[in-house]
């Protein structure tokens, strides 16, 4: 495990804000949506049908809007203030003929076609955003071992046959510390 994914924890309690809800992205989206909206986690089903629809673009405000108003919802309170009344403001934000103009006013988030092929393509370069950067936090790690590992080569201790025989190191030629690239040995 990378320090990065160490540091990506998955909700386990209910958000106390709608802002700290949708801060979450993908699973951990759905999961805290889960734990919000019904107070419970998500099933398999559920997970994978509103990952689906979070990589289809679909707003968050419209996946939590479904999840609040099924009919296992009506016996849980998410406990947070204004909950459904942005709900309410988002889906009046998103009908036709009268949605642009109430959006304007109220700030709604759009859910046309065009606004979730555009979301779409930001959540996927989010994800592509957050492998690379947990690629490039497992290549520093690795690197640092191996400038350990080559620091303990260069000082003699005890890491120097596995170090060399890891990295292709021998005794022949080679600066200061009589090590060299090349074929082991």
């Amino acid at each position: 495990m990378t320090r990065f994914t160490a540091e990506l924890q998955m909700p386990v309690e209910r958000a106390k804000s709608l802002a700290e809800l949708c801060a979450y992205e993908h699973s951990d989206f759905v999961r805290c949506a889960y734990l919000t909206v019904l107070g419970r986690k998500p099933d398999p089903e559920g997970m994978e049908f509103y990952l689906e629809r979070l990589r289809r673009g679909v707003s968050k405000l419209t996946i939590l809007r479904q999840l609040r108003f099924s009919a296992e919802a009506a016996q849980h309170d998410p406990g947070i203030a204004g909950f459904d009344r942005a709900l309410k403001k988002h889906k009046q934000g998103n009908l036709p003929v009268v949605g642009p103009a109430i959006r304007m006013l109220t700030k709604a988030e759009p859910d046309g076609r065009r606004a979730r092929a555009d979301r779409a393509l930001l959540r996927q370069m989010a994800r592509v955003e957050a492998r690379l950067l947990a690629i490039h936090i497992d290549c520093v790690d690795r690197l640092e071992n191996i400038q350990s590992d080559l620091l303990d080569v260069g000082a003699g201790g005890a890491g120097t046959r596995r170090a060399r025989r890891e990295y292709g190191l021998s005794r022949a030629g080679g600066g200061a510390s009589g090590l060299s690239w090349g074929s082991g040995g």
